[in-house]
């Protein structure tokens, strides 16, 4: 997996990099090793930069797509196993599968939420809020990519990615 970028890409990325809690433009303040796992279980370690909010001095981190915030493993392993009717050997344990299907049940709403408003907002159209298939169910039927995109999204709208006391009840 790779997670370089090129630097126009990270260019263009920090032009457009705004504050998730005041809005504001955020500057490159270093970066922090983290890890992944993949579907083998396997460790894997990269830099993350950490960008710090110019007016209200928030720091936030940088996460590629294939990886969510506080989830190891890579989010296409996430997404395989969500949609997975039996657990896989070699992968994840059995625990990490109920907090993860105990996640996502929680997380689901909000991802429709952000989707819903986002395409109603693009479209301008009322009418297309209530369908036969709701946008989260709508990109988890085309294939990979769905998780990372529809987090990022929930994410960069200012919405939670965890319950911090949903991990504790699980353990």
């Amino acid at each position: 997996m790779n997670f370089s970028q090129s630097s126009a890409e990270k260019a263009e990325a920090d032009a457009g990099r705004l504050c998730p809690a005041c809005g504001e433009r955020m500057v490159v303040h270093s970066t922090v090793r983290r890890h992944y796992r993949t579907e083998e279980g396997r460790k894997h370690w990269i830099r993350i930069r950490r960008l710090r909010c110019k007016e209200c001095g928030k720091i936030h981190r940088q996460l590629p797509d294939a990886i969510q915030p506080y989830k190891h493993y890579l989010a296409e392993v996430i997404e395989g196993e969500l949609e997975s009717k039996e657990d896989a050997p070699g992968g994840p344990d059995a625990r990490t599968l109920v907090r993860w299907r105990s996640w996502f049940t929680w997380a689901r709403g909000i991802m429709e939420a952000v989707l819903v408003s986002i395409q109603i907002q693009a479209m301008g159209l009322l009418q297309k809020l209530y369908g036969e298939e709701t946008p989260l169910a709508a990109r988890r039927g085309k294939g990979g990519g769905w998780l990372a995109d529809s987090m990022r999204k929930s994410i960069n709208a200012g919405y939670p990615a965890y319950i911090p006391s949903l991990h504790s009840v699980l353990g």
